[in-house]
């Protein structure tokens, strides 16, 4: 796995290709769409919308449909959909996670950015058509930066991102990132507020080449590094765009 921490250091990414079984994948999925539902019956759907939309192979992917009847900016705030501990624990089992102890070293830590007690795992929907739903342009350090409350290891580590797509179509639907920007000093960037917390975003002037969509396969997992310039694309697919975000610490050797 050395070709993967090259690249996260000279280009800003790699793609971890397959690196889900087919019965991992399908728990990732079970996961997401338990979380889901769990979610939605806090949610005033009427019962017969809310029983036929459940009925979905994965409900998530059809949940454009229904989110007329969802207040969708106040009702899927970051915290509800972080994944539960169990889930956490798992996914340090998974190949993923073995790739990543081969690459980046043992000691490993999902970091826990909604201070739950334990490493979080959240994920994200993004709705046909809707730029609202997706964030701008940002480097996840600048996450860091603002919130400086945020634990961190005793010993000397690096923030590592990885986002893993559930649904197909990645080039209609996925994201966009800059190559080789995570190397660059001439970066600007700001703050704004969005659903009640202070986030950052570039000043795109600062940006010397355009983004462009990453063509990340389901079963594959895109890592990158912590300062690489990111953010997601307009949904153009016909569904709902779901993925699974975390970061990791990595002990540097």
């Amino acid at each position: 796995m050395s070709l993967l921490l090259n690249d996260v250091d000279l280009k800003g990414y790699f793609i971890n290709r397959r690196c889900f079984s087919t019965d991992e994948l399908s728990h990732l999925r079970r996961a997401v769409s338990q979380s889901y539902i769990n979610r939605l019956h806090h949610a005033s759907l009427p019962s017969e919308i809310l029983g036929a939309h459940c009925e979905n192979e994965f409900p998530p992917l059809h949940y454009h449909c229904i989110s007329k009847y969802i207040n969708h900016n106040q009702f899927w705030s970051k915290p509800v959909r972080v994944l539960n501990k169990q889930f956490t624990q798992w996914l340090y089992g998974s190949t993923l996670m073995n790739n990543y102890r081969q690459a980046f070293g043992n000691q490993i830590l999902i970091t826990d950015e909604e201070k739950l007690g334990y490493g979080n795992v959240y994920w994200r929907l993004v709705r046909p058509g809707i730029a609202r739903d997706v964030g701008p342009l940002h480097r996840d350090k600048w996450f860091w930066d603002i919130d400086q409350s945020q634990w961190l290891p005793t010993y000397p580590t690096r923030r590592i991102k990885t986002w893993i797509p559930l649904v197909p179509e990645p080039y209609n639907n996925g994201l966009l990132v800059v190559d080789n920007s995570h190397m660059s000093d001439n970066i600007k960037w700001e703050t704004f507020e969005k659903d009640g917390r202070i986030k950052p975003r570039l000043i795109e002037q600062s940006l010397e080449q355009a983004p462009r969509r990453i063509d990340v396969q389901l079963g594959d997992a895109l890592t990158f590094h912590d300062s690489l310039i990111h953010g997601g694309s307009l949904n153009l697919s016909s569904f709902t765009r779901i993925s699974l975000e975390f970061t990791i610490f990595a002990r540097i050797q």
